[in-house]
């Protein structure tokens, strides 16, 4: 006669030994093998040891991780699915807008064309065209001075590295704009010995120039709290002003946040 399982709450409000339970069972059948199944129910239903124990040995990662395979998408849920400006709706065009994506922007500007010009969407574009091309050549020059102090400041770093730690430079440098004294030659075996010796000269050029650098930024931050343009928000300003008044028989906030999302250099 083999007993066909244990009820768990039972056994769990009763504590009782496993030699009382095997007594107990035997008392009901002397004489014959006795056999606790491994599938006690748990309520009245059956439920594995093995299931029991997968369930509070899962790890919160793996959870995770089959919780987000439920939540990925399949091909056939995204079928019909756009991913082109020109389908988004307009409140969203206008969300993305004001977050500053121009190709929102742009989408906006060609429907307000669209409306304002009773147009469809192809002969909407081509005007939109005209639009962009006098953004753009908008004072190309201001750009330059921009393009300038990048091209001499990525070359101010470059030469600063040989000044600092290659003799024949640091010598060449040395006798027309510094004119100080040589160390003994064995003080100048390694580009490290070099640059202890040009240290002299090279760090009050260059903690200034640092210095001059921090205190910009800091001014920078300030001018943005109290609500000061800088140079550049002053240019897309200016540029989106102008864009307005180019074409004003359209939106001229839609214009001018059109204008604001295009780079210089776009």
């Amino acid at each position: 006669m083999y007993i066909s399982g244990i009820n768990m709450h039972r056994t769990l409000s009763t504590l009782r030994p496993a030699s009382s339970i095997f007594q107990s069972a035997t008392r009901h059948s002397p004489g014959k093998l006795v056999r606790l199944c491994a599938k006690p129910t748990v309520r009245g239903s059956p439920a594995s040891f093995s299931n029991l124990t997968r369930s509070f040995s899962s790890s919160p990662v793996r959870r995770n991780e089959e919780d987000d395979a439920l939540m990925r998408p399949t091909l056939e849920s995204l079928k019909g699915t756009t991913f082109s400006y020109s389908h988004f709706a307009h409140e969203t065009l206008i969300i993305l807008s004001l977050q500053g994506d121009g190709a929102a922007s742009e989408e906006l500007l060609v429907r307000n064309i669209m409306v304002t010009d009773r147009l469809e969407y192809e002969e909407a574009v081509k005007v939109f065209s005209e639009i962009e091309k006098e953004n753009k050549e908008y004072k190309q020059f201001l750009e330059y001075p921009y393009l300038a102090t990048i091209g001499g400041v990525g070359a101010a770093g470059a030469i600063s590295l040989p000044l600092v730690f290659h003799l024949p430079t640091a010598k060449w440098f040395n006798e027309r704009f510094v004119t100080m004294e040589y160390p003994h030659s064995s003080d100048l075996d390694t580009m490290f010995e070099v640059g202890s010796w040009t240290w002299n000269w090279m760090e009050p050029a260059m903690g200034t120039i640092s210095f001059i650098l921090i205190a910009a930024q800091f001014m920078k931050a300030q001018m943005q709290n109290i609500g000061i343009s800088s140079a550049t928000d002053k240019f897309f300003n200016k540029r989106s002003e102008y864009l307005a008044k180019q074409f004003p028989q359209y939106s001229s906030k839609i214009i001018m946040q059109y204008s604001r999302s295009v780079k210089m250099l776009d």
